[in-house]
C-alpha cells in the first residue's frame, strides 16, 4: 500500500514544469547577483577607502 502509493508519488509529473522554470529563474537571479557583486566591489572599496582617509584626517 505504502509503495503503490510512493511509486504513484514519483511517476506523477505534475507541476514538474513550474518547478524546473523556477529553478532556473533561481539560477539566473544568483548568478547575476554574483555577477553584479564582482562588478561593484571595486567602486564600494573605493568608496571605503575614501571615507576611511576622511576620518584618518579629522583625527
Amino acid at each position: 500500500m505504502l509503495l503503490s502509493y510512493f511509486l504513484m508519488l514519483i511517476r506523477d509529473e505534475s507541476g514538474q514544469g513550474l518547478t524546473e522554470y523556477a529553478l532556473i529563474i533561481g539560477a539566473i537571479a544568483i548568478t547575476v547577483f554574483f555577477v553584479l557583486m564582482v562588478g561593484i566591489r571595486g567602486h564600494v572599496v573605493d568608496i571605503f577607502e575614501r571615507v576611511s582617509e576622511e576620518v584618518e584626517d579629522v583625527k
